[in-house]
């Protein structure tokens, strides 16, 4: 009797030019643009406006993890679904499977990364919050 066991490694997805993504990131602000009156005004929006504070972490093999006022919200894997570098600044758009009870992030995000500054489509604002704020500013910790 022949016994064959297979096993599977999951490749590190996060090295060479993506390795600075490894680690955490802590929610600073949010900028978003809003119509008054007849013309659109910058607006930024603070944790404190919100009464939660949010972080996400890379790590763990292809995992992120979504944390709100310090606890696990969610953790899972992700993949790479494009990847670029526009003016020095890394952009990718990961797709990551979360229910959207759990989290409403249409199952991907957006992100530009560079100088330690991550910039996140859909989370905390529209994915947790439920309303969109424009831009998720994080820097890692």
């Amino acid at each position: 009797m022949i016994a064959v066991f297979f096993t599977t490694c999951k490749k590190d997805l996060l090295k060479d030019d993506l390795a600075d993504l490894n680690g955490k990131f802590e929610w600073q602000y949010n900028q978003y643009t809003e119509l008054v009156g007849l013309h659109y005004e910058s607006k930024t929006r603070y944790p404190s406006s919100d009464g939660f504070t949010a972080s996400l972490e890379f790590g763990d093999k292809n995992k992120i993890t979504f944390f709100i006022d310090g606890k696990e919200l969610v953790k899972k894997s992700f993949k790479i679904k494009e990847k670029e570098t526009v003016d020095s600044k890394l952009r990718l758009v990961i797709k990551v499977d979360v229910s959207k009870k759990t989290l409403d992030i249409d199952d991907e995000l957006e992100l530009l990364y560079w100088d330690d500054t991550l910039i996140v489509n859909r989370f905390p604002h529209r994915g947790y919050s439920g309303t969109a704020y424009g831009q998720n500013f994080f820097v890692k910790q």
